[in-house]
């Protein structure tokens, strides 16, 4: 210890060893055996005495610099050492090199290295694979990024837009006939051709589910008005029907299959048609495995074990069989549009991308992921589909009704095979606003002078798919932005929103026949009274 003029010895503090017994003990056998140093330059010690003399502290130093220290006695009784360090290699000034300017390639290696560029790009991203050779031409403009990925859209005709100016009108279908009755879930393939017409006249442009996710989730921009083609169950017209068209028109589209309905006896598809379909434009979504509606679902308690097991059975299990036949499916829609917080809990437990309901609206790219709206388009009321595609607030029926009756013309020659067996030309199921106007008036002079019980409206059912879904679903995709139809003694299913505080509810609706024969009775009745 160095020794100062002080007349007090001052007192010496040791600063404590720090010991943890629970920190592990680092051995690493690789690392190079350290040499001990000398004794003679093991520690040396520098003692700071302060102005009041009451203490010094004690540090060890590097042995590799040790200082010549001296005590000298200062005016006010304080020691101040003086030391002349040793010159170590911490000492030696490093003369600096200015940078030089770097190269043309040295900057291109550079620049590969950055990051990607922001998401809201306005072009689509690199990195496509080619598309097979045996595809007919109108799928030239679509590729996929691995070859076992979904179908995207090389590019577009209209313009890009930034990703919160699109819309996305989502279309659902169910099956299609020219010969069978129309009804809800069925329309006219000729009456499905020539709304494809129309898009294609319309410039809006049609996009495939996997551009719809990643423009969803902000990897890539679309134009301002975009449709997405959904078709639900797996109909086995989808194959013989719908199919052709959409190939004929090159439009991708998405088919939302259900396990139990797949390679079944009767009107389902084969897993080799679908596997025909995903290599033209195709992509599988997941409908469950069992198609259960909202009536089935309230059956059990959401405390119970059969309620889980269930979940993981329409949900997790379904998505891994049709993975197993398929390679790919990462998108799910409700049967019914039903759909509860355990449900969307467990749809991304099985990690799924999206989930459709039946709800009318626009899909922003803010909208939830496991809420995406559709516009479900039936047979017997083509005004649904006027609406989807209506993307500029207002009403235009009248012009819609006038574009769509012009587009089949073009229609029946670009892809006749659409129109066997229909002669005469398509009607609009509604009729134009001039039309209703006048409706309306006539109905209200009517009402003035002879008043009559207004009746519900009936829809006819024609009972020929008893082994498939259409006859219940008929009613449970009805959109909640109209009033449901009904048939004799039918439950109606009347989809929300799918919150649990709101839900669906069965509602038995009399026959209109019925209907009418307590009105006569009520009016007979009165008179018998007056």
């Amino acid at each position: 210890m160095v020794q100062g003029a002080v007349t007090s010895e001052p007192a010496t503090t040791t600063v404590p060893a720090f010991v943890d017994d629970d920190l592990p003990v680092f051995v690493d056998d690789d690392l190079p055996e350290m040499v001990e140093p000398a004794e003679s330059a093991t520690t040396a010690e520098q003692t700071t005495a302060t102005a009041s003399g009451s203490e010094s502290i004690t540090t060890p130093q590097s042995p590799a610099v040790v200082p010549t220290a001296t005590a000298v006695a200062v005016e006010g009784g304080s020691a101040q050492p003086t030391a002349e360090p040793s010159v170590t290699a911490s000492t030696i000034e490093v003369p600096t090199v200015a940078p030089r300017e770097m190269t043309p390639a040295e900057q291109a290696a550079l620049d590969a290295q950055k990051p990607a560029p922001s998401p809201d790009v306005m072009e689509p991203p690199s990195g496509m694979a080619l598309i097979e050779t045996y595809l007919p031409a109108s799928y030239a403009n679509l590729a996929k990024r691995t070859p076992q990925g979904d179908w995207v859209t090389c590019h577009f005709k209209q313009p890009l837009v930034p990703r919160e100016q699109t819309q996305v009108a989502v279309l659902g279908y169910h099956d299609f006939s020219n010969t069978k009755s129309t009804t809800e879930m069925r329309m006219k393939t000729a009456e499905f051709c020539r709304q494809m017409q129309f898009l294609k006249d319309s410039d809006i442009c049609v996009i495939s589910m996997q551009d719809f996710l990643e423009w969803r989730f902000g990897t890539r921009c679309l134009p301002e008005r975009c449709v997405l083609i959904t078709i639900d169950d797996g109909w086995k017209s989808v194959y013989t029907d719908a199919y052709p068209v959409l190939k004929a028109y090159g439009y991708p589209f998405t088919l939302f299959v259900y396990v139990r309905y797949v390679g079944v006896k009767g009107a389902s598809m084969t897993q080799e048609q679908l596997k025909e379909m995903m290599a033209h434009g195709a992509t599988i979504g997941s409908h469950s495995w069992n198609h259960l509606y909202p009536s089935k679902w309230k059956r059990y308690k959401k405390t119970s074990v059969e309620y889980a097991t269930q979940l993981k059975k329409e949900f997790i299990d379904s998505r891994a069989k049709l993975q197993e036949w398929f390679g790919n499916c990462s998108t799910y829609c409700y049967p019914g549009g039903y759909h509860t917080a355990p449900m969307r809990s467990t749809l991304k437990i099985a990690a799924y991308q999206a989930a459709f309901t039946v709800i009318e609206k626009k899909v922003k790219c803010d909208v939830k992921p496991y809420q995406v709206n559709r516009y479900m388009v039936f047979g017997v009321d083509t005004s649904i589909f006027r609406r989807a595609v209506n993307f500029d607030g207002q009403e235009g029926v009248d012009s819609t009704i006038t574009a769509i009756n012009n587009a089949e013309a073009p229609a029946r020659l670009f892809c006749p095979t659409a129109f066997t067996g229909v002669d005469s030309p398509l009607k609009q199921t509604e009729k134009t606003a001039a039309e209703k106007a006048a409706a309306k008036a006539a109905q209200a002079a009517a009402t003035t002078t002879t008043p009559t019980a207004e009746q519900p409206p009936a829809t006819t059912t024609d009972g020929a798919a008893a082994d498939a879904p259409a006859a219940e679903e008929s009613a449970s995709t009805q959109p909640a932005t109209e009033a449901a139809t009904t048939t004799d003694s039918l439950p109606v299913e009347t989809p929300t929103a799918g919150d649990d505080k709101t839900p669906v509810s069965a509602v038995t609706l009399p026959a209109p026949q019925v209907a009418e024969k307590k009105t006569q009775k009520r009016k007979t009745r009165t008179k018998e009274k007056s």
